[in-house]
């Protein structure tokens, strides 16, 4: 089992235009897959606004076609500064990359993503990459 952590003080990443950006992606390298069993969240900052309550995490093993592999919607779980949850997954697969992509409005009804933390475990798989 392998654990893989994105860790810092606020995860809140904006494009070249100064735009929010809304999701976070990971890629394990080539010859490297995942089958996740279990992943965690950290809120992004000490305030008591923006907690993530619509998003999805979604998977790919060739960056070309993306699967859901778990679903939140009004999840209440990231409810307090730095506030930290975790959700099992049922990944039957799998993959080389995942995204967390917020899919509505946070609980101060804007789509402004902060996230401090991202942790995803499960059984790795290592090949010789092919190039």
């Amino acid at each position: 089992e392998i654990r893989l952590s994105l860790v810092g003080s606020e995860m809140c990443i904006r494009d070249r235009y100064q735009r929010r950006v809304r999701g976070i992606q990971v890629f394990l390298g080539h010859g490297r897959s995942l089958v996740p069993s279990y992943y965690t969240l950290r809120h992004g900052s000490n305030s008591k606004c923006d907690f993530l309550r619509n998003w999805t995490l979604i998977g790919s093993y060739d960056g070309k076609s993306w699967e859901v592999i778990k679903r939140h919607t009004n999840d209440t779980s990231l409810n307090g500064p730095f506030a930290v949850a975790s959700w099992p997954l049922t990944a039957q697969r799998s993959y080389r990359m995942f995204r967390v992509n917020q899919t509505g409005r946070n609980s101060s009804q804007s789509n402004f993503l902060s996230l401090s933390g991202f942790e995803i475990y499960g059984d790795l798989y290592e090949t010789k990459p092919v190039f």
